[in-house]
Order: structure tokens, then sequence, then C-alpha cells
């Protein structure tokens, strides 16, 4: 219960606590890359000159103070230590040498980190590439699934004479169904890990095109209906096709993730290789 509201305001002030919650909750966790996607914030890291500069720092630090006392203990005069001015003019000069070196750092560290964001949009666009030509040529497969089965039942029922005419209807509809989405996703997915799977679509399809309708076409010749071996041949090669579906779709998931984390370890990944 949370004091000092009223009734009938205590429940979204418990809403808000739990979404306060929550959000001091994210805010805590640190986000993956932070120093590649966030470029225009600071890290940690930027705030801090580099670890070289540093010692350089305390080092002529040092030197200073030594030759302070070795001039004081000395007595050294005007003679010695040199008009005022000089010091001044040196002094502004290893000033702004260290502000140059320090924004020379800093420009060098935000075009690193806006390499690695342009690297990672880059493999987001690429995994959509993959995944669209990918179900492209699916839902042209599967779409020839139904055509396929009616294509079969007219060989073993329809008159001899129109035989030959329904294999060219039919060779002509999967030409332009499925070779045109098959041919993309072969070039789209070349050097992925999908490649090998795609091309093992395509020797199956090639073996419809030329062993699964050869006996068909050789009963069209003959002036005859294809036999039950022709047709259950060229079935068979169609459900080996067709049974490839889930294995592609579990390689798809596995090699193009589109979540921020998984590109980005990619691209790191591949970055330090």
């Amino acid at each position: 219960m949370v004091r000092g509201c009223p009734a009938g305001r205590r429940r979204d002030h418990v809403g808000d606590h739990k979404l306060c919650a929550r959000s001091c909750e994210a805010a805590r966790r640190r986000d993956s890359l932070s120093d590649v996607t966030n470029v225009d914030e600071p890290s940690g890291d930027d705030r801090l000159p580099p670890p070289w500069l540093i010692v350089v720092g305390i080092v002529g630090a040092l030197a200073l103070v030594f030759l302070l006392g070795a001039g004081v203990g000395q007595e050294w005069g005007a003679e010695q230590w040199g008009p005022v001015a000089a010091w001044v003019a040196g002094a502004a000069t290893l000033a702004a040498v260290v502000v140059a070196l320090r924004q020379a750092i800093l420009a060098q560290r935000e075009a690193r980190r806006g390499h690695l964001a342009r690297l990672v949009d880059h493999e987001v666009t690429r995994r959509r590439e993959c995944i669209e030509a990918l179900a492209n040529l699916w839902a042209a497969i599967t779409g020839m699934q139904m055509d396929f089965a009616a294509w079969t039942g007219k060989l073993q029922t329809q008159a001899t004479d129109s035989i030959p005419e329904e294999i060219r209807r039919f060779s002509w509809e999967w030409q332009n169904r499925i070779e045109g989405p098959l041919f993309v996703a072969l070039l789209v997915l070349r050097g992925t890990d999908l490649y090998d799977a795609v091309g093992e679509v395509n020797d199956k399809i090639n073996e419809i095109k030329t062993d699964g309708l050869e006996p068909i076409r050789q009963a069209a010749k003959d002036r005859r209906r294809p036999d039950k071996a022709g047709i259950d041949g060229i079935t068979s090669m169609w459900e080996n096709v067709i049974d490839r579906r889930d294995a592609h779709l579990t390689l798809a998931r596995q090699h193009f993730n589109l979540t921020r984390k998984d590109v980005e370890s990619y691209v790191l990944e591949n970055q330090v290789r």
C-alpha cells in the first residue's frame, strides 16, 4: 500500500512504482556494445586521458618540480630563468599540443565507433536480404504443392492426347514460379551457412526436371498415360524437396538472428579475426 495517496489512485501508484523499478533496472543494465551504438554519448574511458598521456604528464610535472628546486637551490636569477613571456608562451604551446592530442584521440574513437555501427547496420540489412530471399523461395515451392498434386492426378485421368499439353503447361508454370526465386536465393545466400542447403534444393529440383519428368515425357511420346512407378518417382522427389523446409527454417533462425546483441557480437568477432 502506498501511504499518502487516495484509495482511487493507489493502484496507479503501484503500477508507477513497478514501471519505475523496471526502468531503473533497465538503466542499470549496460547495453551490448554501447560504445558502438551510442556514438553520441562518451563512455567512461573517453572522459579520461589515455595512459601514456597521464605518464607523460607525471614525468613532466616531476621534471618541472626538480628544475624549480634546482633553480631555487642554486639561486638562479633572471638570466637563468629567462623572461616570463617565454615561460607563458611555452606553457601555452604545451597546452595546445595536449588539447590537440586529446581531440585527435577522441575523433579516432568516434570514427571507430561510427565504423562499427555502420558494420552492424550493414549486417542487419544483409541478414534481412537473406531471409527475404529464402522466404520467397519457399513461398514459391510450397505454393506449388496443390498444383503439383492436381497435375499428377490429371496425368492419370486425362486423355492421352492432352498429356503433352499438360506437361508443357506445368513446366511453364514451374519455370515462372520457382526458377526466379531459386536463382535469387542462390546468389544472395552465397557465402552464408545456408548456401549449401539451398544448393541441395537446387540439385533436387534439377533432378525432378530431368530424371523425374523423363518417364512422363516418354509416356507422352508413346501416347499413353504415365505408369504408377513414374508418378510415384517424381512425387517422391518432390516430397524430398518439401521435407527440407523445417531444416532451412532452423538454419535461418541460427544464422540470421536479427536481435541487436547477436548482430553486434558477430560483427565484433569478425573484426577481431
